[in-house]
């Protein structure tokens, strides 16, 4: 998840800024941790009835889907490239990133420009490849800027910037993509100084940053609500205190309103609202006395900003969406003590996966809540061999 900042992502974590009533959930006992193999990354269907997630398979990396509820999976190995994300589009598709290493040639001076190519294969319930995505792009397996964006249409439209290369000049495009057959359409040209989109909730290009080398000047122009036309919003120079600087970080569902990181003339990032209409920051949402963040977290489906990464002894978030914060503190309240994340949800909200780890479960576990049933199971171990 990218930034549109000129010196790179810079958040702050935040301390919760509501009281939250919390609700133990049931929970296995700790005795059965470790009893499944490890998985990593975790995604639940917008349907709420399938996960897809990595795991091994050797010296490879495997995405399995499984149906929730039956012994029903099947398992995926890329050839050639290694697994390192997925995700889902749609209740038929899920969308696996994968990577590989890439050399203009086999000399040596072309060995010392090995790139890491990352692309994304579409793969439907079964474990089919129904298409690699963005396969009619002219850099296709050569450039490593491909970046998944958001959706559109329901899922059935994947959202992504992309490189193109070309002898008049380098632009970062904007392209929708079909997720069953991977064919791709141009949406949005960028700038030869373009380094950064966000789109809203249904695909739409809301916020794009410049920079340009020359003067170091970085811009961030935004789509406003009810305009076709790009609106400067946001202008920084080499000369712009470091404590002064904004990230943006991403759109908020409200209308015309943006998530900003920045020092505001303090010690520490925070993360603000940012009005881009009025050009002015608005309410703080989140403040940390002791720790930078790593980075925004995004609900999996909308990419709305829900809460802010932070390392500290673990990886943790704070949520300031509050269906979120709720949720982590129901887990937090099953688990007094451990490390508790939200690693997604279905469309409706009535299942979630969490992830646990902490004294009582050192490899972390992944649990699936159902909030119908007031009930919540394991799914898997992150580190299975590792034993409380």
């Amino acid at each position: 998840m990218g930034a549109l900042t000129a010196i790179g992502a810079r958040l702050s974590a935040a301390l919760m800024i509501c009281i939250l009533t919390s609700a133990a959930i049931a929970a296995p006992g700790a005795e059965v941790y470790g009893g499944k193999p490890d998985i990593s990354g975790p995604e639940l269907s917008p349907d709420g009835t399938m996960v897809a997630a990595l795991v091994p398979r050797g010296d490879d990396v495997a995405v399995r889907i499984s149906k929730l509820g039956t012994t029903k999976a099947c398992d995926y190995v890329p050839q050639g490239s290694k697994a390192r994300n997925v995700f889902w589009a749609n209740n038929n598709q899920a969308v696996l990133e994968v990577s590989f290493f890439y050399a203009p040639g086999k000399t040596r001076q072309a060995l010392r420009f090995t790139t890491e190519v990352y692309r994304y294969l579409s793969i439907n319930t079964s474990c089919d490849v129904s298409a690699e995505l963005l396969r009619d792009h002219p850099q296709y397996g050569i450039v490593a800027g491909f970046n998944f964006l958001g959706r559109a249409g329901g899922g059935n439209e994947l959202i992504f910037s992309a490189l193109t290369i070309s002898q008049t000049g380098d632009t970062l495009d904007i392209y929708k993509v079909d997720a069953t057959t991977g064919k791709s359409t141009i949406l949005e040209k960028g700038k030869s100084t373009t380094t950064a989109w966000y789109v809203d909730g249904s695909g739409t290009p809301r916020l794009r940053g410049d920079r340009t080398s020359r003067d170091s000047t970085f811009t961030v122009s935004a789509r406003l609500t009810g305009s076709n036309d790009w609106t400067e919003v946001y202008t920084s120079t080499s000369t712009t205190p470091d404590a002064q600087r904004m990230g943006f970080m991403g759109l908020a569902s409200k209308a015309d309103i943006a998530y900003v990181s920045t020092r505001n003339g303090g010690d520490r990032e925070a993360i603000y609202e940012y009005d881009l209409r009025a050009k002015a920051l608005g309410r703080q949402v989140f403040a940390h006395a002791r720790y930078d963040a790593g980075g925004i977290v995004l609900d999996d489906y909308s990419r709305t900003p829900i809460g802010v990464s932070y390392t500290d002894d673990h990886l943790r978030v704070q949520y300031f969406d509050r269906t979120y914060a709720q949720r982590q503190a129901d887990v937090a309240a099953t688990f007094p003590g451990e490390v508790v994340r939200i690693e997604g949800a279905s469309a409706d909200g009535t299942r979630y996966l969490t992830y646990v780890e902490g004294v009582e479960n050192p490899g972390g576990v992944y649990h699936l809540v159902d909030q119908k049933l007031n009930d919540m199971s394991l799914i898997g171990a992150r580190y299975p061999s590792i034993r409380a």
